[in-house]
């Protein structure tokens, strides 16, 4: 009887040890590829090992195997599901109540760095928006500043323990209070406007970092209508679009980015769009130049609003999907890369009316160590 154990015990420890090897040989997947975001190791060449470099050789094929193996992608997964459904824990994400995601490295990295800027780095931010403002006020261009909270700001209910406590007169809030009191920039708050909102609908993905679309569309009304406010001198409003909403079923960045067997989903909000497409132009670049795209737009009856530069991340695609292009004589936009800021500096189009620079909260702290690169006034 012993000896059929000790059989039985070399024959599952010996399978243990080939089914790696064959699964990998006879390339048989038995997972959906892991992402992430990098190439894995190549199979070396064995035709240029040299007979006293055996050791360093072998080590490089195990270096390739240990990354490539076949059940490799399924076991990560698998660990990662128990952690997730068991334990309620993510070396990712935070899990917050009712399946609410919330990047790690934003809450743990990003928005501790901004908290913890000295209070002169941070006046130097505001100090770069105001030569920023004066700049464009050189040039007849309005200012517009859009920044924007992030979703455990507007939803800190659903935070887990795990996450970091942050002040409640942060870095952010500090930002609003200071271009309140700035009456040359015009700043359309985003913070109230999804705090009224959110008692009536979800206004962030549960599993994806960004806002939804109807959130985007209101907030991309509200900036239509206060520029041409602006603009006309009148208190009419020129957004004529109704938001309609549908729900589908979706699963955000945020639960793609967790290498699970089964990525958690939600019941979306998104537009169900019941009005044309923008009637103008649009030239996409590609990604390495400054401006996104160029819409142009005067054919379009909609577009009464003078032209505009923008300046915005991926939170600006909820209003672009919203059609706000289409209330514009023209739409210069740009991404939000320090890098590409002199460029955009440098080509601002002649007759632009209004400059918007949309940024999320934890921009505050990227700018504030990299600059605007505003142009000197002798520029």
């Amino acid at each position: 009887m012993k000896s059929w154990l000790n059989i039985v015990t070399i024959f599952l420890f010996g399978l243990i040890l080939i089914t790696p090897v064959t699964l990998t040989v006879l390339d048989i997947e038995l997972a959906k590829p892991l992402e992430e975001n990098r190439l894995r190791e190549e199979f070396p060449e064995l035709s240029s090992c040299e007979p006293g470099q055996l050791d360093e050789c072998f080590k490089t094929v195990d270096t390739w195997f240990n990354d490539n193996y076949r059940p490799r992608d399924l076991l990560t997964r698998l660990k990662t599901q128990i952690d997730y459904s068991v334990f309620a824990t993510s070396n990712k994400v935070h899990i917050g109540s009712d399946d609410w995601l919330f990047y790690r490295n934003t809450m743990d990295v990003q928005k501790v760095f901004s908290e913890r800027l000295t209070q002169a780095v941070f006046d130097g931010f505001l100090a770069e928006i105001e030569a920023l403002n004066h700049y464009l006020q050189l040039r007849n261009i309005q200012l517009v500043v859009l920044p924007i909270p992030l979703k455990d700001v507007i939803y800190p209910q659903h935070l887990p323990s795990s996450s970091p406590n942050l002040p409640e007169n942060s870095r952010y809030q500090q930002l609003r209070q200071w271009l309140e009191r700035h009456d040359s920039i015009l700043t359309i708050d985003a913070f109230t406007l999804l705090n009224d909102r959110k008692e009536q609908q979800r206004v962030f993905h549960k599993t994806d970092f960004h806002w939804n679309d109807p959130a985007g569309f209101l907030f991309a009304e509200k900036l239509v209508n206060s520029l041409w406010q602006l603009q006309s001198g009148e208190p009419t409003t020129l957004w004529d679009q109704q938001l309609s909403i549908e729900e589908r079923t979706f699963s955000g960045g945020q639960a793609n980015f967790l290498p699970l067997l089964s990525t958690p989903q939600e019941q979306g909000l998104f537009l169900d769009v019941t009005w044309g497409t923008p009637q103008g132009s649009y030239t996409y670049n590609d990604a390495n130049e400054f401006w996104k795209y160029i819409y142009e737009g005067a054919v379009d009856k909609r577009g009464q609003l003078d032209a505009a530069v923008v300046m915005g991340d991926s939170f600006f695609d909820a209003l672009h999907r919203s059609g706000i292009d289409s209330y514009f004589s023209s739409v210069h936009r740009s991404g939000v890369q320090p890098a590409d800021f002199p460029e955009v500096f440098k080509n601002i189009p002649e007759g632009t009316r209004f400059f918007i620079f949309e940024f999320i909260e934890t921009g505050i702290f990227h700018y504030a160590h990299n600059g605007l690169s505003v142009p000197e006034q002798s520029e």
